[in-house]
């Protein structure tokens, strides 16, 4: 527990103290180079969301997420969390440089499927671009000094 206004780099650093301490795994930050993908936008944009307050609803008929005043590092957050655990699935990053949120009608299956989310996007002016470029990355190795006792 941690006070609200306590930094979330303080978090982070009091996470990986604590897990190192207490488990026979290290974590480190490191960079690697990884295959992910690059959420741009061309020379049109979308259209600015009418919705003050962000709402997430999926259609069970129509198999859609209906998204409405969302932001888009709302959005690559939202595909990245999908379909955990996805070992080796790429890191989808908002390169757009928007900053409004949006309203947005995807195929619920687009968020585990980069073709169709990419069909899906077309009509929004938004593109996923696979890309490999080094990327902050947190790594789990053993930890040689470990004391299970």
């Amino acid at each position: 527990i941690f006070p609200a206004a306590c930094p979330d780099s303080l978090i982070v650093e009091d996470l990986k103290t604590t897990l190192q301490s207490a488990s026979p795994l290290m974590g480190s930050w490191q960079k690697r180079v990884l295959p992910c993908y690059e959420l741009v936008t061309g020379s049109s944009r979308p259209e600015i969301s009418q919705f003050a307050h962000p709402v997430f609803k999926p259609d069970g008929q129509s198999g859609n997420l209906l998204l409405q005043g969302y932001t888009l590092p709302a959005l690559t957050t939202l595909f990245n969390d999908a379909a955990k655990p996805s070992p080796g699935k790429p890191i989808t990053l908002n390169e757009t440089g928007i900053d409004y949120p949006v309203d947005l009608v995807i195929p619920a299956r687009a968020l585990n499927d980069p073709d169709l989310l990419q069909q899906s996007l077309i009509k929004y002016h938004l593109k996923l671009i696979p890309t490999i470029r080094p990327l902050s990355v947190f790594v789990l190795t053993e930890n040689p000094s470990y004391n299970n006792h």
